[in-house]
């Protein structure tokens, strides 16, 4: 059934129907900030500044790529719709 609750019998007005609801159930409306402050605001009482150091630091692209590895291809779509999978084929 739709929104109006009147059921559906067409292939393409189904299958358009499923993956308008999972588009819903997987996206949100919220933004973002892209201003982050200082990891070693948080992590003060917890670490050494060497620790601190280690932990704020830039992230290389072998560790991108084995995170990015570490997950299942089709497990469960990011922010944008998109798989694991889809980053692994083209990385």
């Amino acid at each position: 059934m739709d929104e109006t609750r009147e059921c559906m019998y067409e292939e393409n007005r189904v299958k358009e129907h499923v993956q308008a609801g999972f588009g819903k159930l997987y996206t949100s409306e919220m933004s973002m900030s892209l201003a982050k402050p200082p990891v070693s605001n948080f992590l003060s009482c917890f670490f050494s500044n060497e620790e601190r150091n280690w932990i704020g630091r830039a992230v290389s692209n072998e560790e991108t790529r084995y995170g990015l590895w570490a997950l299942e291809p089709f497990k469960a779509p990011g922010p944008g719709g998109l798989h694991a999978g889809f980053f692994q084929h083209y990385w």
